[in-house]
């Protein structure tokens, strides 16, 4: 994975943590009247880029940690232990550009949606607090918000597990294929 395509993932990673902070903050102090345009200039942009970036290492950091016993669960109906993993990681790394290419994909993908995961579960509850404090009528707005980031969450936790699942499955097979036909 290059450098570049490691900063877009991080970036998109980052994004729903600064919707949770900028809906904390919300919650908090109130909406400023502030005209939208302010927001778009250069001195303001530059900043939220460089927090959305660190966020974004932040939750990524955070999520793997958090995902990690599920993880070592899911690999483990594929390889007897890390070491056997990694091997196999190797093999392809070492064997095959075209399928380690796919293979730093499909890890890509894993990152962003065990991230956003993580970033869900900060939404909803930013999002709840923002709605209790700042809204009037509630009821419906808040059960509508809701379920959404519970969709959210559970849809990022269910593709995290299906990615995973599917991620290891393909570098046992990856492996086996080239060591089988290596000369």
């Amino acid at each position: 994975m290059g450098t570049t395509d490691l900063v877009v993932e991080l970036m998109v990673i980052g994004v729903g943590a600064v919707l949770a902070v900028l809906l904390s903050a919300l919650a908090v102090f109130g909406i400023p009247s502030v005209p939208f345009e302010n927001f778009l200039a250069v001195q303001t942009v530059v900043p939220i880029l460089a927090i959305n970036y660190v966020l974004g290492i932040l939750i990524d950091r955070l999520a793997d940690k958090a995902f990690e016993r599920w993880s070592t669960e899911i690999r483990k109906n594929y390889f007897p232990g890390p070491v056997e993993y990694h091997a196999a990681r190797r093999t392809i790394l070492t064997k095959s550009e075209p399928i380690a290419a796919v293979m730093r994909y499909g890890r890509s993908r894993i990152r962003v949606v065990r991230g956003w995961t993580l970033n869900g579960v900060l939404l909803a509850l930013s999002g709840t607090a923002f709605i209790a404090v700042r809204v009037d009528d509630i009821a419906l707005l808040l059960t509508i918000y809701v379920l959404s980031t519970a969709a959210l969450t559970g849809g990022c936790l269910m593709a995290w597990y299906r990615l995973s699942d599917n991620e290891y499955l393909k570098i046992r097979e990856a492996a086996a294929f080239l060591n089988e036909n290596s000369s």
